[in-house]
C-alpha cells in the first residue's frame, strides 16, 4: 500500500530491492524477485554506505548516487523502526493511516514491511565553501591541523590535482578532517582507520 503522493507501487519495490543486501535473505529474495531484471536494484547508482539489517535498528538504510549527481537515502524494515518519530524518514501525518494498514494485514496473518525515501538536499549534501572554511578554521582553533578536504573527496569527485591520485585510505591518513560528512562518511572512515589498526572510534552529536 502505497501512502506518498505520486509514488506507484513499481517504485516502491524498486526501492525496497535497492535496500537489499546482496547476501539476500527470504525476504529480500523475493523483494528482488519481484523486479523484471535483478540487475535493475542497483543498476545506475553510486552506493555510499550501506546500513545493513540487525536486530536493533531492525532496517537496512542505503545512500546513493545517482546518475545526475544527486544523492538518496531509502529504508526498508519494520514500519515502527522506518515510520518512528526519531527516524529520518518520518512523516507523522501518515502514522495513523499505516498503523491501519498493519493492523489490517496482520488480521490475515501477514507481516508489514515499510518502505522509505528521500532526497537529500543539495545544501546539506557537500559545501564545500562554508563547511570547509569553518572545518580549517576550528581545526586551526583546537591545533588539530587545518589539512581539511570536503566529503565529496571520499567518493573521489575532488579535482583537486593533490589528492586525486591518492587512494582512500592514503587520503583519510594525510587529512585532519573531512567537511560536509553524513554518518555514512563516519562509518567508512572508522572503517578504514581501524583496518589500518588505528585505535578509533565515532561519536554522534
Amino acid at each position: 500500500q502505497v501512502f506518498a503522493k505520486g509514488v506507484y507501487a513499481d517504485s516502491v519495490v524498486l526501492m525496497a530491492a535497492r535496500a537489499s543486501t546482496e547476501n539476500q535473505d527470504a525476504i529480500d529474495t523475493a523483494i528482488v524477485g519481484m523486479l523484471a531484471d535483478p540487475k535493475e536494484a542497483r543498476a545506475g547508482i553510486q552506493e555510499v554506505h550501506f546500513l545493513p539489517f540487525n536486530p536493533t535498528d531492525k532496517r537496512t538504510i542505503l545512500t546513493y548516487i545517482d546518475g545526475d549527481g544527486k544523492m538518496h537515502r531509502v529504508s526498508k524494515g519494520a514500519p515502527e523502526q522506518v515510520n518512528s518519530p526519531h527516524n529520518l524518514f518520518s512523516m507523522l501525518f501518515i502514522e495513523r493511516r499505516v498503523h491501519a494498514a498493519i493492523d489490517k494485514f496482520a488480521e490475515r496473518g501477514l507481516r508489514s514491511l515499510a518502505v522509505a525515501y528521500q532526497e537529500v538536499p543539495e545544501g546539506t549534501k557537500d559545501s564545500p565553501g562554508d563547511q570547509l572554511a569553518i572545518g580549517k578554521e576550528t581545526g586551526r582553533r583546537l591545533g588539530m591541523g587545518t589539512n581539511m578536504y570536503p566529503s565529496s573527496a571520499l567518493l573521489g569527485q575532488v579535482k583537486d590535482e593533490s589528492i586525486v591520485a591518492l587512494p582512500i585510505d592514503e587520503l583519510i591518513e594525510k587529512a585532519d578532517g573531512f567537511a560536509g560528512v553524513f554518518p555514512e562518511h563516519k562509518y567508512e572512515i572508522v572503517k578504514r582507520l581501524q583496518a589500518g589498526k588505528h585505535i578509533c572510534g565515532m561519536t554522534g552529536e
